[in-house]
């Protein structure tokens, strides 16, 4: 069962890997009490894109004014939302294939830290369904 835990901790790791190296990134014109927001690329936390132009944002808004206000606010920000989300998802995913494998080969043995994954695994995706 060691063989198990360290790939369940290896898969895990994997999974923030992951994450972290494709995070999803917003660009945010913040004007008196309205937002306007574009998807950016998709991009490591460690290289966030480029700040879009007002003029990306007056292309895909047509109501705002031709030039920029000077109230206004153009901002980028990391989405930590879909980050937690696709974090949850992996982290599901990796405990669920390490205790199904877990239950075909525990032979009668308990191991304390598959089995609460395996459960944990199932409390997610039924909380999912339901």
């Amino acid at each position: 069962m060691r063989f198990l835990r360290v790939l369940l901790i290896a898969l895990l790791v994997a999974s923030v890997l992951l994450v972290v190296s494709r995070g999803s990134w917003e660009a945010r014109l913040e004007r008196s009490n309205r937002a306007f927001i574009i998807n950016l690329s998709v991009g490591p936390i460690w290289q966030p894109p480029s700040i879009p132009s007002y003029d990306k944002f007056k292309n895909a808004f047509e109501d705002l004014p031709i030039a920029m206000p000077a109230d206004s606010v153009i901002k980028r920000v990391f989405r930590f939302d879909t980050a937690v989300f696709e974090l949850i998802c992996f982290a599901a995913l990796s405990a669920s294939i390490c205790g199904v494998l877990y239950l075909g080969l525990r032979k009668g043995s308990s191991d304390i830290f598959l089995h609460y994954a395996l459960f944990m695994a199932v409390g997610v995706a039924g909380a999912a369904v339901f």
